[in-house]
């Protein structure tokens, strides 16, 4: 419970929550360019996801620092990237079945 309201978390947390909503602002504003109705109450479980998935990644900073290094600029680049980021790690540590 200490490391909840350890400094750097708490940081790293915010800067990576920050990541989430350019990427979800991003999306917004492409569908504005697009003349395309964006509708967020569609969108709550999968920003939901992404936040969770982002907070339990910087949580987890020490266990993945030799897939990748939390930094402030890295919280935010994981925040924007979401839970694809957290797949694609899952998917490369998994055993490779060589007779598909």
């Amino acid at each position: 419970m200490e490391i909840l309201f350890d400094p750097d978390f708490i940081g790293k947390s915010i800067l990576a929550l920050l990541g989430v909503l350019i990427s979800y602002m991003e999306q917004l504003s492409n569908a504005k360019k697009q003349k395309v109705r964006y509708v967020f109450k569609n969108e709550w479980p999968g920003i939901l996801l992404t936040m969770i998935v982002t907070l339990v990644m910087v949580y987890l900073r020490e266990d993945i620092k030799e897939l990748y290094v939390v930094t402030n600029f890295g919280a935010v680049i994981l925040g924007y990237s979401g839970s694809s980021f957290f797949l694609s790690i899952l998917k490369s540590k998994l055993p490779r079945n060589e007779n598909i």
